[in-house]
């Protein structure tokens, strides 16, 4: 007479499963802590990278489609667009960058103060 049955076979597996992999530690609060940390960092570099980086990489962009992607051929790369029309977009360009770095730098100062009051009142 066989005491072990597939279906206890199946329990005794699941049941080990279950406790080498807790999912109930998965947002601890080492979990959510980590998270701030990546936040607070978010916080105090996405000015810097939207300033630096993204806003130039858009002014190019701008630059380039102001100047060299018009659809009349006679009118690319004429001075009066590289000097006229060209740079009031690019600062354009800039500015709004820098506004997406101020709010981008809100939002994951909002997104750092939601993950410490996970730690202490709800997962």
């Amino acid at each position: 007479m066989n005491m072990w049955s597939p279906t206890k076979t199946a329990g005794v597996v699941l049941f080990s499963a279950l406790l080498v992999c807790p999912q109930a530690y998965a947002l601890s609060p080492p979990h959510h802590v980590y998270n701030i940390s990546r936040r607070l960092v978010q916080v105090v570099g996405a000015p810097f990278y939207w300033t630096f980086y993204q806003g130039p990489k858009n002014a190019k962009k701008a630059y380039v489609e102001e100047v060299w992607e018009l659809e009349k051929e006679e009118q690319r790369g004429k001075w009066r667009n590289r000097l006229i029309k060209a740079p009031p977009r690019m600062i354009g360009e800039e500015a709004k960058a820098i506004v997406d770095g101020i709010t981008g730098s809100v939002d994951a100062a909002g997104e750092a103060l939601k993950e410490f009051i996970s730690i202490f009142c709800s997962d």
